[in-house]
């Protein structure tokens, strides 16, 4: 396998006051919880409870999809490759022909993102500028979303050129 480039996203370690601020944060949440559950009749009590869970269930979910993974994107063999790692094991999520990338712009200069669009970024990734990685599937426009520093897409960009 002939390794052209390669780049890793990952959120940076939280410092000890963001982890005291979120720390608090959920305390002040439970406590003003328990006051405003406290004095309601039943009714709403479940109906307030069911509000919880669906703010608990989608703050879990934006820390999975958007905080907790690890994309490792490596160009090689006329391939872009992402892996994903949630925790262990890194495992392949999707693999583009470089020959079949039509476009590859920063997120802010494309002017729609039209087609499917599949999102392998995440929040708090420093000095890396987000792309969009148009290609073609199968006649289809499909829309990637990267993070990735300007270095790794230079290198991309040749491969696509060379394999056009």
């Amino acid at each position: 396998m002939a390794l052209k480039a390669r780049e890793i996203n990952k959120r940076d370690v939280m410092n000890p006051k963001k982890l005291i601020a979120i720390f608090v944060a959920l305390i002040i949440f439970q406590v003003g919880y328990g006051i405003i559950t406290e004095n309601l009749d039943q009714s709403t009590q479940a109906i307030v409870s069911a509000i919880g869970v669906a703010i608990s269930l989608g703050i879990t979910m934006f820390i999975l999809r958007k905080m907790l993974p690890r994309y490792e994107m490596i160009v090689a063999d006329n391939n872009l490759v992402i892996y994903k790692a949630m925790f262990f094991k890194p495992r392949m999520v999707i693999t583009v022909p470089v020959g079949d990338i039509v476009e590859i712009k920063p997120l802010f200069e494309k002017q729609d993102l039209k087609g499917r669009k599949v999102d392998y970024t995440l929040v708090g990734v420093r000095n890396k500028i987000k792309y969009a990685v148009e290609w073609d599937k199968n006649g289809k426009k499909v829309q990637i979303l990267i993070q990735a520093s300007k270095k790794f897409v230079e290198k991309l960009e040749k491969e696509v050129t060379k394999n056009k």
